[in-house]
């Protein structure tokens, strides 16, 4: 069979679930074409060379991105078989599209089925398009993985780069053809590889994706894959890797000796990954032999400064802690990049000026990308904060969005309808145009001020006195990937367009 991948967002980075799909359908005998719409706009004309398509919706922008792709292939060759697969494909069946078939969890292996049912059927494949008829898969196995196949994807030089004047790896030399000045603080513009050590999550968080398809169960990657995997990305320029698993630190031997190996084999390679806070704190042994290793900044989920609302999103960590996790990476000089949750039904906009505190109090400024500061809470079907709010906030929940899907809700605090559209377009205006992240925060700040009704900050006892929260790289040389947006915003215009 011929089969069309295709990738709609990956947080900037070439799609790892396009490569490693692609290996295993390739190893099965069929022909794939790979198509990123990230860097490439579609093209119709691809539906009409193959047999099969399938997208892979990861995550919340991406699916949105991905049911607007289904829809026009419905109306374009309606009885085309279409498989959705990854975290999100769940969510969107319903009459406003037709999919054949629907992969949850670990795809590989599901994805190589659907494709063989259709190329060896024991009856007749074809799905009468009237009837909808849709098959949902959740799988969760064991398996081995496949070394993604990144040689039919498009080159690393078109995706996310590594931006910090720090601790670069030295003799790395740029291609004269690459820009190096994107955004401020880019001066070497080295080129970021993606790559993935294990999925699921030991955690349960309750506004997060992850749980409900892997219910606090982790899956890890054979190191010499992920070894192998790194090893192609280098050899095609990459001098940094992202490791995208949902929490690095869910398996912390597994990490280890992932970040051991990769020590070992490629000593000038910088590194970033995602721990949560509580990891931050629990293995704070581990992170001068991570710094050692080439880790420059890692992810982490803070959220939000009210410890109410960071129990109900069943966090597993305070506000307190969060300083005690800055205060932690610091120490062995790797940067925090925290993530935020403003939004939600519980907030206020005092909870909104607490994050806008804490941020400049802790010298975060130059380490928190401006769309943090936006994003609202996103309730998707099966969500865990759902029956919560039900029982808790019955008045809050609206319907269900098939546009946005996610369940709408309602603010207590009702000025946060007004601060998000403002601050919703100062970050696009960043997105476009790039500035300083110190002018940014400062515009961010007087907009957040501006709804407050008490002077600050009354909150910290000045955190900046203690040395050790201090960061010693100025605030836009901090280390970052050129990514400006995330995950669970919603899609910009730019990336509709692509489709």
């Amino acid at each position: 069979m011929k089969v069309l991948l295709v990738s709609t967002y990956e947080l900037g980075h070439q799609p790892f679930h396009l490569a490693s799909s692609a290996q295993v359908l390739l190893e099965g005998g069929h022909q794939v074409i790979c198509h990123d719409l990230a860097v490439r706009e579609w093209e119709p004309d691809l539906i009409e060379q193959v047999d099969l398509v399938a997208i892979a919706v990861p995550m919340h922008t991406a699916m949105r991105l991905g049911v607007e792709l289904a829809k026009q292939i419905n109306r374009q060759k309606p009885l085309l078989p279409l498989c959705l697969y990854g975290l999100y494909a769940h969510i969107a069946v319903d009459d406003d599209i037709w999919v054949e078939h629907c992969i949850v969890g670990e795809y590989e292996q599901p994805l190589l089925a659907w494709v063989n049912s259709h190329a060896y059927p024991n009856k007749p494949t074809e799905v009468v398009h009237p009837l909808r008829t849709t098959k949902l898969v959740v799988n969760i196995e064991r398996h081995p993985h496949p070394i993604p196949a990144r040689s039919l994807l498009n080159p690393i030089q078109g995706y996310a780069r590594l931006l910090s004047n720090q601790r670069t790896p030295p003799n790395q030399q740029i291609p004269a053809y690459l820009p190096t000045q994107t955004c401020p603080g880019d001066t070497n513009g080295s080129l970021a590889g993606y790559t993935e050590a294990s999925r699921g999550c030991s955690h349960k968080c309750r506004h997060c994706p992850v749980p409900v398809v892997y219910n606090g169960r982790v899956r890890s990657i054979e190191t010499d894959v992920v070894m192998a995997d790194i090893d192609n990305q280098v050899q095609m320029g990459a001098t940094h890797i992202t490791f995208g698993d949902p929490d690095f630190l869910n398996l912390p031997h597994h990490a280890v000796t992932v970040v051991e190996e990769l020590a070992r084999s490629f000593p000038r390679l910088s590194f970033d990954i995602t721990a949560k806070v509580s990891h931050i704190i629990k293995y704070e042994h581990l992170w001068p032999k991570m710094s050692d290793a080439g880790c420059l900044f890692v992810v982490s989920a803070f959220e939000s400064l009210n410890d109410m609302i960071l129990e109900k999103l069943d966090k597993g960590h305070t506000a307190k802690d969060e300083i005690t996790a800055v205060e932690i990476l610091r120490r062995s000089q790797i940067e925090p990049r925290p993530s935020f949750l403003p939004f939600t039904p519980w907030s206020t906009v005092d909870d909104i000026a607490d994050i806008v505190d804490f941020i400049g109090e802790c010298d975060l400024v130059g380490n928190v990308d401006p769309v943090q500061y936006t994003i609202w809470l996103l309730l998707p079907p099966g969500s865990l904060l759902l029956d919560k709010l039900t029982e808790e906030m019955p008045q809050c929940l609206g319907s269900y969005s098939r546009e946005k899907l996610t369940t709408e809700w309602k603010p207590k605090d009702t000025r946060l309808y007004g601060l998000h559209k403002q601050l919703g377009k100062l970050v696009t205006e960043y997105a476009s145009n790039p500035t300083p992240l110190a002018k940014v925060y400062e515009q961010i700040k007087s907009v957040v001020y501006d709804e407050t009704t008490r002077k600050y900050p009354p909150m910290f006892t000045n955190p900046l006195q203690q040395v050790s929260l201090r960061s010693n790289i100025p605030v836009d040389d901090r280390p970052r990937l050129s990514e400006p947006w995330f995950c669970c915003a919603e899609p910009t215009q730019y990336q509709l367009a692509m489709i």
